[in-house]
């Protein structure tokens, strides 16, 4: 028998964990296009979910990779102030950077399934 409130908690539970990186995702598409580091802190205390704060982590720096030198400088001096006020601890950023490590594998075992994909043309 299958207890329905387990299931509705794991199903709310994956549903707040999306919209948790959603809102992490616009976070940092804003925090990119207006280096507005005091507005980014907030919007990040904001979301009172230190558990989840790895993410804050592994999201940062899955957008920050792409940004110019500029940005990148600024996303550091952004977890500098996110460490001093207590908001990222030394665990967030080791799940993070742990996190985003595991990303990066998937993102080349699907790299590696798609030219395989592509060899089968060749054939």
């Amino acid at each position: 028998m299958c207890d329905r409130s387990a299931v509705d908690e794991k199903h709310f539970a994956a549903q707040s964990l999306q919209a948790f990186e959603k809102k992490l995702d616009e976070i940092f598409e804003e925090f990119f296009s207006s280096l507005d580091q005091a507005d980014t802190v907030a919007q990040i205390r904001e979301l009172r979910k230190p558990d989840w704060n790895d993410m804050v982590v592994a999201h940062g720096v899955q957008s920050g990779v792409a940004q110019n030198e500029q940005a990148q400088n600024a996303l550091s001096e952004l977890f500098v102030v996110l460490w001093k006020e207590a908001i990222l601890s030394p665990s967030h950023f080791t799940k993070g950077y742990a996190r985003e490590r595991e990303r990066e594998r998937e993102r080349e075992r699907e790299s590696i399934r798609i030219v395989l994909l592509l060899t089968r043309c060749y054939r």
